[in-house]
């Protein structure tokens, strides 16, 4: 795996929805630490000039994220220094879990280390160590990335009268289980917004999110809500959806890359016994626009006496 390819894909991806002043700044200093690393195994100088550069990226990285998870602008976000930015995410609840995992790691091993210690000097296992932990870093902070500005993206679209007044219908159908409800906005969320089979999963998450929140005040979304099977282990299903007593799960899963259903339905049917939720929905996404068509099925499953319902649409 080219990991930094990867990332000058996430990269190249992002520049086709907005301009940043730092993107290319971070796969620069990337492909420079990987170039020094190299030419360590001939002068073992260059392997302080690696983590210096990965240091470059994970400051570059940091100010990206801090404009579009911030929603701060290519000007406020240059008047802060790093250490305002490195402040600003310790203290606020912005990452996800794997993500503030890396960040703290790095930050700990490599950027305070080597920040502080002058006289430091680094061997080819630390230089490799950093390079590949800022590189897992970045590329998972750009996903995180991703999915913000689809979620920007889709928030900042208006509905049209035809889908408002379908939203109005059923969300106003106190008769009707959540999880139906639920089952025919995703079949409008199907065929209003273009959800092609080259769509990453982070994009589908951010417009998703975004399209759920705008339903109903009555319906609360969860993004992937920690669920804990004991105190050490625990599950993230991509969304909880709650109204009053009702909740239903949702896995979400691009189309063109199930081969095999059954695998989806289980996992939903995991997080139903975990999380004692009795209806949950698998949602296929990404057909061609022209060639969808969107249906909805149901299966049962009864587990230790316990009945639940797993639908599929897509």
């Amino acid at each position: 795996m080219d990991v930094l390819k990867l990332i000058e894909s996430q990269i190249e991806e992002i520049n086709k929805l907005e301009t940043s002043l730092f993107l290319g700044l971070i796969f620069n200093h990337l492909d420079r630490a990987e170039i020094y690393y190299q030419s360590g195994k001939k002068d073992a100088h260059y392997y302080n000039d690696v983590v210096y550069r990965t240091n470059q990226a994970f400051e570059g990285a940091l100010k990206e994220a801090y404009k579009v998870l911030g929603g701060k602008t290519d000007e406020e976000t240059t008047r802060k220094t790093p250490n305002d930015i490195e402040k600003y995410f310790k203290d606020n609840n912005v990452f996800k879990e794997r993500v503030l995992k890396l960040f703290e790691n790095y930050r700990q091993e490599w950027r305070n280390k080597s920040t502080h210690d002058y006289k430091l000097v680094l061997d080819e296992h630390e230089a490799f160590l950093a390079l590949i932990n800022v590189s897992s870093f970045v590329h998972m902070l750009l996903k995180q990335v991703q999915e913000k500005i689809a979620y920007n993206e889709e928030k900042a679209k208006e509905h049209n009268i035809e889908t408002k007044t379908k939203f109005a219908k059923i969300t106003s159908n106190k008769q009707e289980p959540l999880v139906e409800k639920i089952v025919n906005i995703l079949k409008i969320f199907s065929s209003e917004t273009i959800c092609n089979n080259d769509i990453k999963e982070e994009e589908l998450m951010g417009k998703l999110y975004a399209f759920l929140e705008k339903l109903d005040n009555d319906f609360k979304v969860h993004i992937e809500p920690k669920i804990s099977i004991n105190e050490t282990i625990y599950v993230r299903p991509d969304f909880i959806i709650e109204s009053k007593e009702e909740k239903v799960v949702i896995e979400v899963k691009i189309k063109s890359r199930q081969r095999d259903y059954k695998a989806g339905i289980s996992q939903v049917s995991r997080y139903l016994q975990i999380a004692k939720i009795e209806s949950g929905i698998l949602f296929l996404a990404g057909a061609d626009a022209d060639k969808r068509k969107i249906s909805s099925s149901q299966h049962i499953i009864i587990e230790n006496d316990k009945t639940y319902t797993v639908y599929i649409v897509g």
